[in-house]
């Protein structure tokens, strides 16, 4: 059944903008299910003025979006919708029902409409969401312009509802969301938290529960907290924040929490401002902190990896638990390798270091390896090995492990006399490769002036880039070798594998080269 609403929804205009409208009432609360729609609608109604102005203010905000030539893909976003439906509500509840203010009514839409364009505009280079801004502002303008039309007393429901012994005073709080006050509402919105997502479910009563901790804590009793929006806010800004822009996590639920009360304080600042002009706050503190945490976090003074706070880009928003699957998908995708590596050299070289094998392959330089050429008896050299020239390895090819840029090179430091090392060069001679995919290898320790590779240069695998010295920190002639995140020597590395080789003369399709281990290129 699905799958042919789905099919009809794309083959006819008019059934793709009803559902458009319809999915509105559902992102309203951060939801793309369909049944959450339904509910949300359904609690909108309970008061059928209210849910009227909602409707319509839905379809005229979209309406008016198409014939303005947005695009589609906004208004199937959710943001016209939206900030239609909420100003729907807010003018039902604020003005007399009259002709005059049906035309303030279709003004104000049209402001919202035309304030979504702006705000999406402004926003979208910064990947941030515009939330309920333009609702706020046309209906504080509308408000303020159009005093003498107001309400002089609050719009009561002509139905009445049967107490229930210890949730009616909780439903309430939760009918909040949708803008009603009574427990259907609040029903409704938290059984569409539920059907969406059980961690938009757990957040929206988190964002309840310190709501109403930071209130008790200011007053000593929850007496009046129903005539405050730090309930609303309280909801939103934590299920916001929990998981619907920002990836669900440990950390992130710390951060949320601070998020909900930094809300809270900032609810008392913009009922009492606001109220001075007689104009209700809704969800501003909601739409400013959740803005100001996105900004702090979407800048670069906050390492969101390192705190794990990660923030959803805006073209990916579904449902926390696909967030989270995205988010770990990713990590499992960066620490598959993507470059098929070679060993950098002919003939068979010993590992004579591995990953995480001594002092300096530790830490961020932990994924390294050291080769090189070992005789029948063990030795690493002829002679009494007190010379250069003396060592296998000296002066031997080394080449380019994969195809790629080189990004960077170092051809002037002197080499070592055996035994002695430079810790002040500390890789020597070196060359880096961008392998154009965001993985990097890079090759130290070569002998002074062999190098004849050039920054820029495009090489392919098995290419001679120079020769084997004993550079830097080397207390005898080696091929340093490591695969890494970035364009500079000593950037995080990343564990590599070696494509086609043989380890103690058995083949190896692809594999990490073992400490103690003789390896060398299949062909």
């Amino acid at each position: 059944m699905t799958e042919k609403l789905e099919k009809l929804v794309r083959e006819n205009d008019f059934a793709d903008f009803i559902e458009t409208v319809f999915s509105a009432y559902g992102k309203m609360l951060f939801s793309n299910s369909w049944l959450s729609s339904f509910c949300f609608l359904l609690g909108t109604f309970f008061n059928w003025k209210i849910g009227l102005f909602a409707l319509l203010g839905n379809i005229l905000t979209n309406l008016f979006a198409l014939l303005l030539g947005v695009h589609k893909g906004y208004l199937k976003a959710g943001v016209f919708g939206i900030n239609g439906i909420l100003t729907g509500i807010a003018i039902a509840q604020t003005f007399v029902l009259s002709s005059k203010m049906t035309f303030i009514f279709v003004l104000t839409i049209f402001l919202t409409t035309i304030l979504c364009i702006v705000f999406l505009r402004l926003f979208r280079f910064l990947d941030f969401p515009i939330l309920t801004i333009p609702f706020l502002f046309a209906f504080w303008i509308a408000n303020l312009g159009f005093f003498n039309f107001r309400l002089t007393e609050p719009l009561i429901s002509p139905f009445s509802l049967p107490e229930i012994p210890y949730l009616t005073h909780f439903l309430e709080i939760f009918s909040l969301a949708l803008f009603q006050h009574n427990w259907f509402s609040g029903l409704m919105a938290l059984l569409g938290f539920f059907i969406v997502s059980r961690i938009n479910f757990l957040f929206s009563l988190w964002g309840l529960f310190v709501g109403m901790v930071f209130f008790y804590v200011l007053n000593g009793n929850l007496e009046g907290f129903t005539r405050t929006t730090i309930g609303l806010n309280s909801i939103l800004t934590s299920v916001a924040l929990g998981g619907f822009f920002i990836v669900p996590s440990k950390q992130n639920t710390v951060f949320t929490t601070y998020g909900i009360l930094l809300s809270c304080f900032l609810t008392g600042f913009f009922d009492s401002f606001l109220a001075f002009y007689g104009i209700p706050a809704y969800v501003t503190s909601f739409n400013v902190v959740v803005l100001l945490v996105l900004l702090a976090l979407k800048s670069d003074l906050m390492p969101q990896r390192q705190l794990n706070l990660i923030t959803v880009p805006l073209y990916l928003i579904d449902k926390p638990e696909t967030h989270l699957k995205w988010w770990k998908d990713l990590l499992a995708y960066e620490k598959l390798q993507k470059t098929i590596l070679r060993l950098p050299f002919w003939g068979e070289w010993k590992v004579t270091q591995g990953n995480f094998d001594s002092e300096t392959h530790k830490g961020l330089d932990g994924y390294a390896f050291d080769f090189k050429i070992v005789d029948e008896e063990g030795s690493t050299f002829h002679g009494l090995g007190l010379n250069l020239t003396d060592y296998y390895s000296f002066g031997k090819p080394v080449l380019a492990p994969a195809d790629g840029i080189v990004v960077a090179i170092e051809n002037e430091v002197e080499d070592n006399p055996i035994g002695k090392v430079n810790k002040l060069k500390n890789w020597g001679n070196h060359v880096i490769i961008s392998h154009e995919n965001g993985e990097f290898t890079e090759i130290s320790h070569f002998l002074r002036e062999s190098i004849k590779v050039e920054i820029g240069e495009q090489v392919k695998v098995g290419q001679i880039l120079g020769l084997c010295g004993n550079s830097g920190n080397s207390s005898e002639p080696h091929i340093h070798f490591q695969l890494q995140k970035g364009n500079f020597v000593g950037s995080e590395t990343i564990e590599s594998k070696f494509s086609n080789f043989l380890e103690n003369g058995k083949i190896i399709e692809s594999g990490i080269p073992q400490k103690d281990i003789f390896v060398k290129n299949a062909n």
